[in-house]
């Protein structure tokens, strides 16, 4: 019996597939296992922005994943910016207090 190629319908999404196989036509996903941004800060809802200074944080930044560390907690950084030749990293915390004290200890300002 020959092969025979079929394209056939997602039955709950609007992409085709080729024996199980995405085509041409077929869109791409985002990044797969990666949490949208969204979803990242309604579950991180209190932001910490840390100011980068011109040579990098070098040990510092060493000393913020120490941080998240010793509390048991995954370091989760958001996306940064770039404002009037300054750089700036946001550190998302699930809890208020966590935030306060990371912002107190690395001189960051909490949104």
């Amino acid at each position: 019996m020959a092969s025979i190629m079929r394209v056939l319908r997602h039955p709950r999404r609007d992409r085709l597939y080729e024996r199980g196989r995405r085509t041409k036509n077929s869109k791409m996903s985002r990044y797969k296992g990666r949490a949208s941004r969204k979803t990242i800060e309604r579950e991180f809802p209190h932001v910490v922005e840390i100011a980068v200074p011109l040579g990098g944080l070098g040990k510092r930044l060493d000393a913020m994943h120490a941080f998240h560390a010793e509390r048991g907690i995954d370091a989760c950084l958001g996306r940064g910016r770039h404002e009037d030749n300054q750089d700036y990293l946001r550190w998302y915390f699930a809890d208020a207090h966590t935030a306060a004290s990371f912002a107190a200890e690395f001189d960051g300002t909490r949104y």
